[in-house]
């Protein structure tokens, strides 16, 4: 495992998780050190500071699950905009795995960690729009979901889950045009940022909330697998690449790297 960073702090205007984009940058946030005050769960100290347990994980090779008293931790809080094609609606890039939207005065990034689909249930990859919203929305599991279910628990699942705590879609659900991919809450917020759905995408419940007030029906949704994301940031090239998850015999995520140039190196990142 190999972790290169440059840390620097560029001036953005921040709410939360909505950045203001800069006409000469392709660079949001920052990374920055924190030294924990107490015992604390890398899920846990993920969501506090807004970032990717996956992100946090790969950032801090050093640490446990469990991160101790006093220990010092890398939050990768900084992030390479997707590429110029993909800066219109939502657009979820399951290398990272993080959702961006982004408004329509191109003006602002909203971004945070998501949970996109394991193993097995991967999310597909494509290009659609937003066709429904749903607030305190019922679950109907699909029969291969039923299926799965009952064969590692030995229990069936209901036919329908009402709104409520035992609802895996949390209290709000966006609706794409791809048959049953929602972007929604989760009753789990201990998965965010790890691939563990179904093929969904998860959001923190507070993240939910805010995304579904901003959005509208038919704003486009893409989805992508891109492990290589090159930005400018005054003048210099930028290089964050991920893990390349579709890759044969992936399982977890290993490797996480950002590099500064000089002058621009030869290669494209290749899409997926």
């Amino acid at each position: 495992m190999s972790f290169t960073v440059l840390i620097f702090i560029i001036p953005f205007i921040t709410m939360g998780q909505m950045y203001q984009i800069s006409p000469n940058s392709d660079i949001i946030g920052e990374l920055y050190q924190l030294e924990v005050n107490s015992n604390i769960s890398l899920e846990r100290l993920a969501k506090k500071q807004k970032v990717g347990y996956q992100e946090l994980l790969i950032a801090n090779p050093h640490v446990g699950r469990i991160v101790k008293k006093g220990e010092s931790v890398i939050i990768p809080a900084m992030y390479i905009l997707p590429p110029e094609p993909f800066r219109s609606g939502i657009v979820i890039n399951t290398a990272e795995p993080r959702l961006y939207y982004f408004t329509s005065d191109g003006e602002f990034v909203f971004t945070t960690p998501i949970a996109v689909g394991r193993v097995g249930w991967r999310t597909p990859l494509f290009s659609g729009k937003i066709i429904n919203k749903k607030n305190r929305p019922t679950w109907t599991p699909p029969e291969s979901i039923r299926a799965h279910h009952f064969k590692t628990y030995n229990e069936h699942l209901p036919m329908i889950v009402p709104p409520g705590p035992d609802n895996p879609l949390g209290n709000y659900a966006l609706y794409t045009s791809q048959s049953r991919i929602l972007i929604h809450g989760t009753n789990n917020e201990n998965t965010i940022g790890k691939y563990a759905s179904s093929g969904c995408i998860r959001l923190y419940n507070q993240d939910i909330q805010t995304l579904f007030r901003i959005i509208s029906i038919n704003d486009p949704v893409f989805i992508v697998h891109i492990p290589v994301k090159i930005g400018y940031h005054e003048g210099i090239r930028y290089i964050e690449e991920h893990p390349e998850i579709f890759s044969e015999g992936f399982d977890n995520a290993n490797n996480i790297h950002y590099e500064s140039f000089d002058s621009d190196p030869n290669g494209i990142p290749e899409v997926r």
